[in-house]
């Protein structure tokens, strides 16, 4: 009988007063927090890694980078994709006061939904 473990990261803490996205990175909190999942993960999994996905979105990827640190990725595919990007497939309820998404950004078909 074939396994599979997927296991599932967010980022870790970032600078949220930035409207640019690509200023949105780690605090040295969120790198602390990085590096602990790391170690874990590796204690955890130890080499029975086949592979890593990430998210491009900065954040994700500067977390996902610290995590790989803690890995032996020879051999080891590691993919940066959009298909992680953060984001809603459905209109959030109650709807939060700093995020006020248009009605045709949700209920999309796609390789996110």
């Amino acid at each position: 009988k074939a396994v599979r473990h997927l296991y599932l990261v967010r980022h870790g803490q970032y600078e949220m007063e930035h409207d640019d996205k690509s200023k949105k990175i780690l605090t040295e909190l969120g790198r602390e927090q990085a590096a602990i999942t790391g170690e874990r993960l590796k204690e955890l999994l130890g080499d029975k890694v086949t592979s890593f996905d990430i998210s491009t979105a900065v954040r994700a990827t500067e977390t996902g980078n610290i995590i790989l640190k803690h890995f032996d990725t020879e051999g080891v595919p590691v993919t940066y994709t959009d298909i992680l990007v953060e984001g809603a497939p459905c209109q959030p309820v109650p709807e939060p006061e700093h995020w006020k998404p248009e009605p045709w950004e949700f209920h999309q078909d796609g390789a996110r939904i």
